[in-house]
C-alpha cells in the first residue's frame, strides 16, 4: 500500500501543480523573461518529482508487492486470504479483478510513468528557451492522459485492495 497511498497519491496531488504552472506559463511571457524561466523552472522541477515517484511507485509495485500478490498455495490450502490471485480467481464475481484490473495496473503503469517522463524533459529542454504553443499543447495533453492513466489505476489498486489485500 506504500506505493500506492504515498508515492501514486503525491503524483495525483501534484498535478495539480503541474497544469497551474502550465496554464500559467504564456502569462508568463507577457511579464518578461525572467518570470517565464521561473515557471518553467517550476514546472521542470514538478514534473520531475511526479515522474520520479510514479517510477518509485512502479518499481515498488513490480519489486515487492506483485511477487507478495502472485505467491501460490500449498497444496489442499483452502483459506486463501494470505493468497491474493488465488483469492480473487476462486468467485467468478471477483475474478475480473484479476483478469482485468491486476493486468491492466501491472501493464498500464509502464505507459504513465513514461508519459510523465518525457513531459518532465519537455519542461526541463524549455528552461532555456521559449515554449510554443504546440509543446505547451503537447505537454498538456500528456499529463491529462498520464493523470487519467494514474487515476484509472488507483481505482483499480482500491477495488482490487478491498476484496483481496496483501498482508
Amino acid at each position: 500500500m506504500l506505493h500506492g497511498m504515498a508515492f501514486t497519491g503525491f503524483v495525483i496531488i501534484t498535478f495539480s501543480a503541474a497544469a497551474y504552472c502550465l496554464w500559467n506559463l504564456p502569462l508568463a511571457y507577457a511579464a518578461g523573461e525572467i518570470h517565464q524561466n521561473k515557471q518553467t523552472k517550476h514546472l521542470s522541477w514538478i514534473t520531475w518529482l511526479m515522474a520520479i515517484a510514479l517510477w518509485l511507485s512502479l518499481l515498488i509495485a513490480l519489486f515487492i508487492v506483485f511477487p507478495q500478490y502472485r505467491i501460490a498455495p500449498p497444496q489442499g490450502q483452502t483459506d486463501l486470504t494470505h493468497y491474493p490471485r488465488y483469492l480473487l480467481l476462486k468467485n467468478p464475481n471477483t475474478a475480473w479483478l484479476h483478469t482485468f484490473a491486476m493486468e491492466a495496473k501491472e501493464h498500464m503503469a509502464w505507459i504513465a510513468a513514461l508519459i510523465l517522463t518525457a513531459v518532465a524533459s519537455m519542461a526541463s529542454s524549455s528552461q532555456h528557451k521559449k515554449l510554443d504553443a504546440s509543446v505547451r499543447s503537447a505537454m498538456a495533453w500528456l499529463l491529462i492522459i498520464s493523470f487519467g492513466i494514474v487515476s484509472f489505476l488507483g481505482l483499480l489498486g482500491v477495488f482490487v485492495n478491498k476484496v483481496a489485500p496483501i498482508y
